[in-house]
């Protein structure tokens, strides 16, 4: 269980601004799995490489719950991060869950997204018997801030 309540609970494999290489990914093998109140599991290339992208396999129920206040105001969400920053360059890698249950809840998130120059990854979750969304996205999205595009978002599909 990652819980948020007493900050800074996360799971990273990042590429540094400045740095140059690959992420070779987080793997997550489990029997069941909690990401609460803004924990957040993230690949995210700030400088030049690509992502293995981030896999999760459950045998049972996988739960992204929650938010959490930062002391700047701003919420962070329960989510996975994978994607691009605005100076990035690369390719994000694919988000893939495989799970008996899956709860996105609480303003939670499933996010790909490219800032940078290159493309964002595709998002697959694959969940046997039952699948609750609410209040909460799952996104793969290319955002530009001055209004350069470089690169496609992915595809989302949701099987179960």
């Amino acid at each position: 269980m990652l819980d948020g309540t007493a900050r800074n609970s996360f799971i990273q494999n990042n590429i540094e601004e400045g740095a140059e290489g690959n992420a070779l990914g987080i793997f997550i093998e489990t029997s069941s799995l909690q990401v609460l109140n803004g924990s957040q599991i993230s690949s995210i290339i700030d400088g030049v490489g690509n992502s293995q992208g981030i896999r999760i396999n459950s045998t049972g129920n996988v739960l992204f719950r929650g938010s959490d206040q930062r002391p700047n105001g701003r919420f962070t969400p329960s989510a996975i991060f994978a994607g691009l920053s605005e100076k990035g360059q690369g390719n994000s890698g694919d988000i893939i869950i495989r799970a008996n249950s899956l709860n996105l809840e609480d303003s939670s998130q499933l996010s790909s997204t490219t800032k940078g120059q290159g493309n964002a990854g595709d998002i697959f979750v694959i969940v046997d018997e039952k699948a609750l969304f609410e209040n909460s996205d799952i996104l793969s999205e290319v955002t530009s801030i001055d209004e350069v595009d470089e690169g496609s978002g992915g595809i989302c599909d949701v099987v179960f």
